[in-house]
């Protein structure tokens, strides 16, 4: 193909709707890819034009049932109820279905123009403990990439993000869907998802010992005041430290069986609060800023009932922005009777 018709070609600037793949089976391009003039050229080595079939506007980022991103979230919740169907059945973890079809889907969702319809997708509906594994796993690729790590530590990331919680297929479904707060003995038997996940990762090939220690570690705390073992500091897997942010985050913002969600800036300050002692302070910073970074022009519902977007982010303060509610400016640094409760996506 010659440089100036790929320079032209009409779906540059488009996104992908579906993977790509060549004619032996191959993939060479995830769902929701936007292309650019490499990508063109790519498809055109290995035969495959495209149609506006295949495309539709990168802008288009909405999270109704219809938009694209939707339907990719409830595929890959039907995707990972049918692999925790399997590791019941066979005990291992299907790798290499887990690599190909739903890595590729984090990776692309895991761009902050995505994150909060994505977000909002894993949030409206059923199926908590699936679409928590997804969620956990594009937040915490998220941050990976905000902390600039390299491709190939974003592989094992999401990975073992995505599979943190797995042991909890050894849980008695009681005690996972049970609406009150357990018991002290069934506490004792929830934490044990954490060895029963280390177990399962290590069990299956091709997985790492990091990974697994992701499984074994997401509920510790650098103060040593969480669970399995109560470690402290360094001797938290830098991957488990960016999950269990992850983690909580996702857990707090989503509808479960025994608590509805929290009101979005409470989150934001309680990680906040929290970023000495219990979470790492770096990445709680890096977090922090780029979350609220990321939702400068976005509108927002203020816990006072208000609507109003956010125009400048405090440096200092990064969850009390300046907000501009119809003519007027709202510095929520220096309002105690308003914060943002929710993104109006």
């Amino acid at each position: 193909m010659h440089e100036e018709a790929v320079r032209t070609n009409p779906w540059i600037g488009k996104r992908l709707k579906q993977d790509i793949y060549n004619h032996h089976g191959f993939q060479l391009l995830p769902a929701f890819t936007i292309l650019h003039p490499q990508h063109i050229r790519l498809l055109k080595i290995h035969g495959i034009e495209l149609t506006e079939n295949d495309v539709f506007p990168a802008e288009q980022n909405d999270c109704s049932p219809d938009s694209e991103y939707a339907q990719a979230v409830e595929r890959m919740v039907a995707q990972m109820r049918d692999i925790f169907q399997e590791i019941r059945y066979s005990k291992k973890i299907p790798l290499a279905d887990i690599r190909k079809e739903m890595i590729p889907v984090i990776h692309q969702g895991s761009e902050p123009s995505n994150l909060f319809g994505l977000l909002s997708s894993l949030q409206v509906k059923d199926d908590y403990i699936y679409r928590h594994h997804i969620g956990v796993a594009m937040i915490a690729t998220l941050i990976g990439r905000w902390l600039h790590m390299q491709e190939s530590e974003l592989l094992q990331l999401s990975t073992a993000a995505l599979l943190h919680d797995v042991g909890k297929i050894r849980i008695p479904q009681e005690i996972l869907n049970n609406p009150d707060k357990l018991t002290e003995e069934e506490f004792e038997i929830m934490k044990k998802h954490t060895l029963f996940g280390y177990e399962l990762i290590k069990g299956t090939v091709g997985t790492s010992h990091r990974q697994a220690l992701v499984a074994l570690q997401h509920h510790e705390r650098m103060d040593g005041r969480g669970y399995p073992f109560g470690l402290k500091q360094d001797k938290i897997d830098f991957f488990s430290r960016i999950v269990m942010v992850a983690d909580v985050f996702h857990a707090m913002t989503s509808n479960r069986v025994y608590r509805t969600p929290s009101p979005f800036y409470r989150i934001l300050k309680e990680i906040g609060r929290n970023a000495f002692g219990v979470f790492d302070a770096k990445i709680v910073h890096v977090f922090l800023n780029k979350i609220m970074e990321s939702l400068v022009g976005r509108e927002v519902m203020l816990t006072d009932g208000r609507k109003g977007r956010i125009v400048m982010i405090n440096s200092f303060d990064p969850t009390h922005p300046l907000v501009r509610v119809e003519e007027h400016f709202l510095d929520l640094s220096k309002n105690a009777d308003a914060g943002i409760d929710r993104i109006l996506i």
